[in-house]
Parts: structure tokens; sequence; C-alpha cells
């Protein structure tokens, strides 16, 4: 069913269009603000995501600021620069971060050939 234009400028205001200065003022008094003092920052549960200083974990790609295993396998004459967060490291391979952080030698599931994140597989 088909509704009849009104031509444009009679002084009729359509519904849903905008809201007067005084109407849009006084509803955003009301609602909490919602940014925060530094961008790029946030915690969700019990992580903290930093865009700026996170360190990124190469199976879920979050830049948290959680405990990563990065791994100590030399690649080309250099260390391999993959991280892990203890979450993915446990969840997806059974294995503690903190105890392979200690080893000398530990190897990321990247170079040992058994990873299986998007890019990898």
């Amino acid at each position: 069913m088909a509704v009849p234009r009104t031509p444009k400028g009679n002084g009729h205001r359509a519904a849903g269009k905008s809201k007067k200065p005084d109407e849009a003022a006084s509803s955003d008094a009301a609602s909490p603000r919602k940014r925060t003092k530094s961008p790029g920052v946030r915690v969700v549960g019990n992580r903290i995501y930093d865009s700026q200083r996170g360190k990124t974990c190469h199976q879920c790609r979050q830049k948290t600021m959680d405990f990563t295993a990065a791994c100590k396998q030399m690649k080309g004459g250099k260390i391999c620069t993959i991280k892990f967060c203890h979450k993915c490291l446990l969840n997806r391979y059974g294995e503690n971060a903190e105890q392979v952080a200690v080893l000398e030698n530990w190897s990321c599931p990247k170079c040992r050939g058994v990873c299986n994140c998007s890019f990898c597989m």
C-alpha cells in the first residue's frame, strides 16, 4: 500500500526525522559516557586489550596485556617472533604458558609444524 508523498517544505516533520536540538541534548545528558580516557584500551573480563602496547597472540590475533609465551627457536639466524597467549596455548595445545616460558629451548606450535590457526592451516 503506497503512502502519498507530501511536498517538500510544507512545515510537517516526518516520523523518524531528527529531533529538535533541545530534545537531543536532554537525551544525551541521561545516557552514560561510553568513551574511555585512553583510546585503544579496553577491559573485558580478566583480559586487558591494548592496541598500542599489547602483545599479539599468533593463534587468536588479539593484542592483550596477558602473559604470552615466546618461541625460542632460531630461524634464519634470528629468533622466531611468534607469541602465544596463555589461553590459546592451554586450550588448543594443552601447554602451560608459564611453564614453557622458563624452558630454554621451547619451540612454538608453528615451528613444530602442529599449529592449527587459520593462517597456518
